[in-house]
């Protein structure tokens, strides 16, 4: 019989069952109704569903950045809350998972893209995958990244049918997904509904999802046979740990984004790659670059992009 890191979790001392002791962290909040409780009992099968961790950078520049350092920890943390599995996990908040699924974003200029060369060697991930990363290294699982909200991946309905797909296999109850966060409940595309819905949760039962708020968790239920039944929302708390606090005052969750910094990433932005125009529709790059305030540093933008179509006053 083939054992994973996680089976028996209360009998063996793994990463995945007491990782969150070894921190010595508090313990996630628990989940909260917001949908009609149709099941007596917990449901046999979970998905969760997370967003990503903070982000490195201010301006148009946040879009597609990496972790911050707040985000780094938060993914370490993340990594502490899973163990047990769906009934009975009494030292973590989460079940602990069957498998992983992140968001690709396949955006030749988001921070993980293999072909851009501006993010350096080292940041080869999207900052969904990034944030799941320690996770899957804890509980020895692979990441599936081979689905997205863009259409050439399936949007987010092929992702949802991807994972409800993986779901049904047998011996898989727990999965965690790591996902862009306006993607989650209504989807960039209007033929696209939300991942939350793509998996069977109904928009009106969905609350806001504040872009501020990387904390929350939803929890979505579903019996033997796939079928949905309710979905949760929780949080991770990592707001509340001692090392949180500890961190330097610029990654705090406030926004450091002061003008000038947004200025000096949306000049960041524009002058990553000397073929910005192959990249990025030119209207959009134009709006962008017209939002940086420092006059000079806008005519500095613009050097860069001498092949564009579209003028920028």
């Amino acid at each position: 019989m083939e054992f994973r890191k996680c089976a028996l979790a209360l009998l063996f001392l793994t990463p995945c069952s007491f990782a969150s002791k070894v921190r010595g962290g508090q313990e996630a909040s628990q989940i909260t109704t917001t949908a009609d409780m149709s099941y007596v009992t917990t449901p046999p099968k979970v998905v969760y569903i997370v967003r990503h961790g903070e982000k490195a950078n201010c301006g148009y520049l946040n879009s597609i950045s990496c972790l911050s350092e707040t985000g780094h920890a938060r993914a370490d943390y993340i990594a502490t809350i899973f163990g047990g599995t769906v009934a009975d996990h009494p030292h973590h908040p989460f079940a602990c998972p069957d498998a992983l699924f992140s968001c690709n974003y396949d955006d030749y200029f988001d921070c993980g893209s293999l072909n851009n060369p501006y993010w350096g060697t080292h940041n080869k991930m999207y900052r969904t995958e990034q944030t799941i990363f320690p996770l899957s290294q804890h509980v020895d699982l692979s990441i599936n990244t081979e689905y997205g909200f863009m259409p050439q991946l399936g949007n987010n309905a092929g992702a949802a049918l991807a994972i409800k797909k993986k779901l049904a296999e047998p011996g898989v109850n727990v999965i965690v997904v790591a996902w862009e966060h306006q993607n989650i409940i209504k989807g960039w595309f209007d033929d696209d509904p939300g991942l939350a819905v793509g998996l069977g949760a109904s928009a009106d039962d969905l609350p806001d999802w504040p872009s501020t708020d990387y904390d929350t968790l939803f929890a979505m239920y579903y019996d033997e046979d796939v079928n949905f039944v309710r979905i949760l929302k929780g949080a991770e708390n990592f707001n509340a740990q001692p090392e949180y606090q500890d961190l330097l005052p610029e990654f705090q969750p406030s926004n450091p984004c002061t003008p000038d910094q947004v200025n000096a990433d949306n000049l960041l932005f524009v002058t990553m790659n000397e073929n910005i125009c192959q990249h990025v529709d030119a209207e959009n790059l134009a709006n962008t670059i017209q939002a940086i305030s420092d006059p000079t540093a806008r005519e500095e933008a613009q050097k860069y992009i001498p092949n564009c179509s579209a003028t920028v006053a």
